[in-house]
């Protein structure tokens, strides 16, 4: 009987092992998959910071444009541009 035991516990551990190494691996793949997502969304993210920054920059310009044109105008009715 006691030998049955013996054989029956080694017989178990090579299972455990290879069920703690599957574990082990699927964590990592899980980890490498989380990783890329996050960089990916984290490039994403730049990518549209820089764009509404690049559209609020011309906005701003465009706005200047009107404002330098509209005193332009404004010093020519009444006189001071002359």
């Amino acid at each position: 009987m006691f030998f049955f035991l013996i054989i029956t516990f080694v017989d178990s551990l090579p299972k455990h092992n290879m069920d703690s190494q599957k574990a082990q691996y699927d964590a990592g793949q899980i980890s490498g998959q989380t990783r890329e997502k996050t960089n990916k969304l984290i490039e994403k993210a730049d990518k549209n910071t820089q764009h509404v920054k690049d559209n609020v920059q011309q906005g701003g310009q465009q706005m200047l444009a009107k404002a330098h044109g509209a005193a332009e105008g404004a010093k020519d009715a009444t006189g001071i541009n002359k």
